[in-house]
């Protein structure tokens, strides 16, 4: 069964969207989730962010970071 996590990239400019990956994907190198986001966020990845995991994607979507 797989899990799910919201993650985004953060800043002193601001942040990035949330992406919802899997247990797996959340487990890739930072540089290949990096590279799930556009390139015009780049400034903005600074701090790597992870939400606990979920049993739903929704429930996932519906995280809120601090």
């Amino acid at each position: 069964m797989n899990m799910y996590h919201k993650v985004r990239f953060t800043s002193s400019i601001g942040s990035t969207a949330g992406l919802i990956l899997t247990d797996k994907q959340v487990k890739l190198h930072i540089t290949e989730i990096s590279r799930m986001f556009p390139y015009s966020e780049a400034m903005k990845m600074a701090t790597f962010q992870v939400s606990p995991a979920y049993e739903t994607w929704e429930q996932a979507f519906a995280h809120e970071f601090a």
